[in-house]
């Protein structure tokens, strides 16, 4: 069966209702060893959705990652994930820091319609970010939680 350019192939369960189920998510199954949980989300890497090679397929943990790769905000992946992908899990590629316009060290927030002070280190960080330190080094060198420091990321620098 098709569906949306994807070939889907019919599960029959004894005792329940026959499901489908996408061939590329079937193939990742049996590449790391487990069925996927409902929100995991199989890309392809070519943009083939044909192609069903374990080479061109890429596991992302959920639909906002996707989105973060869609948006540009994280860069489309070289290679699959797969076989890393059973050992250790999904490592996202760092988000790219977005710098906001400040006016003298403050800035209107959108939702809450109220002014944020920018981080006092923010120069520090950003320096640090762009090295390529880590978020979790970034909160233990800054003594805040890893929410908190990704927190400030996006926000205040």
């Amino acid at each position: 069966m098709q569906q949306n350019g994807r070939r889907f192939r019919r599960i029959d369960r004894e005792g329940y209702a026959a499901k489908y189920n996408g061939e590329h998510r079937l193939v990742v199954e049996r590449v790391i060893g487990r069925r996927l949980k409902r929100n995991e989300v199989v890309i392809c890497l070519d943009g083939n959705n044909d192609n069903h090679a374990p080479a061109n397929l890429f596991l992302l943990p959920n639909q906002k990652e996707f989105g973060l790769l869609k948006m540009g905000a994280v860069p489309w992946p070289e290679a699959s994930n797969l076989r890393s992908y059973r050992a250790r899990g999904y490592i996202r590629p760092d988000v790219i820091v977005v710098l906001h316009e400040w006016e003298n060290d403050k800035r209107l927030n959108p939702k809450s319609k109220r002014y944020i002070t920018r981080h006092p280190q923010a120069d520090e960080i950003i320096m640090r970010r762009r090295a390529g330190t880590s978020v979790r080094q970034l909160a233990k060198d800054f003594g805040t939680s890893m929410s908190t420091m990704a927190q400030t990321i996006r926000n205040r620098l």
